[in-house]
Formats: C-alpha cells, sequence, structure tokens
C-alpha cells in the first residue's frame, strides 16, 4: 500500500489498475485549518451550502414492516428516467435515532438525481437486537422496491449509507443483498470482534443488549467478514482520526478488505477529527464530506 500525504483529502482502494492489472492504492489525510477547534466537534460551523442547495426534491412520509417504523423518501423534483436511491441507517447508539439523520446528505443528492430513503429501525428499549435490524434493512429496500413504480425508482441501481451504529447494519445490509452496488459510512464498525472495553459498544451496557453474546453470530454479522468475492459494492468511507467512540482503524481495516477481495473502496480519513465530525452543524468537514458522497455515488450510478 502507498501512502501520499495531501492537502486534498484521498484514500482510494482499488480504484485504478496499474498497468499489471493489480490495484493501486491511495492514502491521504486532510488537516484541518483550525484542528484544536475540529478537535472537540463541539464547535458550530456554517455550511457555505445555500437552502437551493436542498430545495430540488420532494419528501414523502411512510411507515414500513409490522412495526410501523418511520421512513421518509427524498425524491427529485426533476426525473428524466428512473432514479437510483440510497437507504440511510441512523445512528444513534442502538438505543435511539431518527429519520432526520443524515436529512441534508439526502435531499443534497435528491437534488442532484439520487433518491434517499431514510430510515429508523427498532431499537433497544422496544426489542431491537442485531438480527432483527438485519431484516429492517432488508425490508426498507424491499419496501422501496415495492414503491419503484410510484416514485420512479431504479430498483437496478441502489446502495446503503449509515453513521456510527448504523454502519454495522447497512454494511451488513449492503454486503448480503445481491444488486447492492454502493455503501457509504461514516465513523462506521465494521467488526464486531475484539471490541474495545472503552469504546463503543462495550462502553454502553444498553447498546451491548443490541448484540449477540455468541462468538460465531458476531462473527456471522461483522460486516468485514461479509464481503462479497464478486461484485462487492462499491464502498466509500469518512472518519475522524481523533474518534474515540469507535476507532478509525474500523474503516481503514474494512477498506483494506474490500480492496483484497478485489472491489474498489475509497477511505478519508480526517486529521484531528472526532465522532459525528460529517454532520451539518457540528465541523467545517460536513460539506466536504457531502460533496464527496455525491461525487462517489455518482461515479456509481453512473449519472
Amino acid at each position: 500500500m502507498r501512502y501520499i500525504l495531501s492537502a486534498v483529502l484521498i484514500f482510494t482502494f482499488g480504484a485504478f489498475q496499474s498497468a499489471s492489472g493489480s490495484p493501486t492504492c491511495f492514502y491521504a489525510v486532510d488537516t484541518p485549518a483550525d484542528t484544536a477547534d475540529v478537535r472537540t466537534g463541539r464547535d458550530l460551523h456554517v455550511s457555505a451550502f445555500t437552502e437551493a442547495e436542498y430545495a430540488g426534491c420532494i419528501t414523502e412520509s411512510f411507515t414500513y414492516t409490522d412495526r410501523n417504523l418511520r421512513m421518509q423518501i427524498d425524491i427529485p423534483k426533476e426525473r428524466t428516467g428512473k432514479t437510483p436511491f440510497i437507504i440511510y441507517a441512523t445512528g444513534g447508539s442502538w438505543t435511539g435515532g431518527s429519520v432526520e439523520a443524515f436529512v441534508n446528505q439526502s435531499k443534497y443528492l435528491a437534488t442532484r438525481g439520487i433518491a434517499g430513503v431514510r430510515v429508523v429501525y427498532t431499537f433497544v428499549k422496544d426489542g431491537g437486537v442485531f438480527g432483527l435490524g438485519v431484516e429492517e434493512m432488508r425490508a426498507a429496500y424491499e419496501f422501496a422496491v415495492s414503491k419503484a413504480e410510484e416514485l420512479n425508482l431504479d430498483i437496478e441501481n441502489f446502495g446503503y449509507a449509515g453513521g456510527s451504529a448504523g454502519t454495522t447494519i447497512a454494511a451488513y445490509a449492503a454486503m448480503t443483498i445481491p444488486g447492492c452496488k454502493l455503501y457509504m459510512g461514516c465513523n462506521g464498525l465494521y467488526s464486531l470482534l475484539n471490541l474495545a472495553n472503552n469504546e463503543f459498544p462495550v462502553r454502553n451496557s444498553e447498546s451491548m443488549k443490541y448484540i449477540p453474546y455468541d462468538i460465531d453470530r458476531l462473527t456471522a454479522f461483522s460486516p468485514i467478514l461479509n464481503i462479497p468475492a464478486k461484485n462487492s459494492p462499491a464502498v466509500i468511507l469518512f472518519h475522524g482520526t481523533n474518534d474515540v467512540t469507535i476507532s478509525h482503524e474500523q474503516s481503514v481495516q474494512f477498506a483494506e478488505a474490500v480492496e483484497k477481495a478485489g472491489g474498489r473502496s475509497e477511505l478519508h480519513l480526517y486529521q484531528g477529527y472526532g465522532h459525528g465530525f460529517f454532520n451539518r452543524g457540528r465541523t467545517d468537514a460536513y460539506d466536504d464530506v457531502t460533496m464527496r458522497m455525491y461525487e462517489f455515488a455518482r461515479s456509481v450510478f453512473g449519472i
């Protein structure tokens, strides 16, 4: 693996081919202009995007599964053909969350022609466990397929995205549902093995109720161990190097595993940034992450 430090943030696995046909890997870490400020992740930052950046879509609300879980779908206003779509899974330690998670990223992409399906899943307090979450991620896709004609969705071009706790079930769904083209993850957890005591989910007793204690099931549910040998989804990952909730090594190892399996992956590490840095108003990285999500998704879906 080749390491390249650059002011421009790029970390790509398997996106390019050398003359020999083997993947060429690139790695770079972005250093923010005001590292002391963004390390805490607590100071608000004003996005350069105007509201017009999000205005080119309409949002429809639904419920899915017999648990009546909430779903909102952001649909491009201007559609000349069928629309690719991404299913967004909220974070929240598996103990809470909202369809408002990823609302800004989803509407930004929807305004540019990629529909967003924002969902919640069953949380711990309501009896949620990992196996059920996996089923709900699949059910969200099946619901979108059932609405494809009505909403003009392209069922041949879809992907998943997640933040924090939502990355694990979203990535598992992306790796195991045939035909999935894309996975996008922020501050992700991709292996449920050898979890650190001072990190998520071990440090949160409620979160630990979500995952099985059986080593075989922890292995079976780890996205990093479920990467398809052929036709794996293209993967783009974002992680802060100062994340003390989920180590950025989770994203590094997942990107490497995708590349090793012959897939396309791109990893963006943000020097000095903490957990949740990708959210609007949280740090100055939001615009960069959102634009990179769009450009990567557009390249995958060919729009």
